[in-house]
């Protein structure tokens, strides 16, 4: 009877050590799965470089930019932008804990020294009488652990922490680079517009001669009210392509 009823307990014991160990059995490595994607996309197998070898990503705005100025802005903003300053803190962040986490196999040391000085009052219940007045107390320890990577938990921190330095180091370069993109379309605007008030200039003036023609061969006979009133419009519309100043 008593063996009768341990057979229960017993298989109950079993099946809980199996559970344990099966949520103690870590994960098997990350197998990318495969995709069927096009032959023009970029990665996929069989895809041909084109025969221009030049890279623009891999080219410094430094040199891919020939405009001084725009330069000098641009150097400007990537120095005083905060969310490109916060990316960088994050990639130094990110890479203490990258070298941390390659040193989690090996162990950890740790030694103290801890010092006490007691001095009892003369006047307390238990006054020293004779010997030390001044008890001292000097304790000295050192620790030494080391974590066996059995479930491969210092690994997976080290895969995990990998991840994340690189992920912040991409979150930067994509900072930067819009930080250039937005300054180099700006000026190019600027510069553009700049283009189009200059030429506004030239077709107002070329307005005004022209209307200063029609006035005199008005004066003249030669050409109708009608005409010289087609020509102060025309001239009028031009005008108001000019900011007002």
């Amino acid at each position: 009877m008593k063996r009768q009823s341990l057979i229960p307990a017993f298989n109950v014991l079993l099946f809980l050590w199996a559970c344990a160990i099966s949520a103690c059995n870590p994960a098997g490595p990350y197998r990318r799965p495969d995709i069927a994607l096009p032959a023009t996309y970029r990665g996929a197998p069989g895809f041909v470089q084109a025969m221009d070898t030049t890279d623009v990503s891999s080219i410094p705005y430094s040199t891919f930019f020939t405009d001084a100025a725009l330069r000098a802005l641009v150097d400007s903003a990537v120095v005083n932008n905060l969310d490109l300053q916060i990316a960088l803190k994050n990639i130094d962040y990110s890479r203490q804990a990258l070298n941390a986490a390659r040193l989690g196999n090996l162990p950890s040391l740790g030694i103290g020294a801890d010092a006490t000085i007691s001095h009892p009052s003369d006047n307390g219940p238990n006054p020293v009488k004779t010997g030390n007045k001044d008890p001292q107390n000097f304790t000295a320890y050192a620790s030494m652990s080391w974590e066996a990577d059995i479930w491969g938990k210092i690994q997976s921190r080290k895969k995990s922490a990998l991840a994340t330095y690189l992920r912040t180091a991409e979150a930067a370069k994509a900072v930067k680079t819009r930080i250039v993109a937005d300054v180099a379309e700006g000026y190019y605007n600027l510069l553009m517009l700049d283009r189009q008030l200059e030429v506004t200039k030239k077709n107002l003036a070329l307005a005004d001669t022209t209307l200063m023609m029609m006035k005199l061969q008005y004066d003249a006979g030669l050409v109708t009210s009608l005409a010289v009133q087609q020509q102060e419009a025309a001239r009028a519309s031009v005008a108001l392509s000019l900011p007002v100043t």
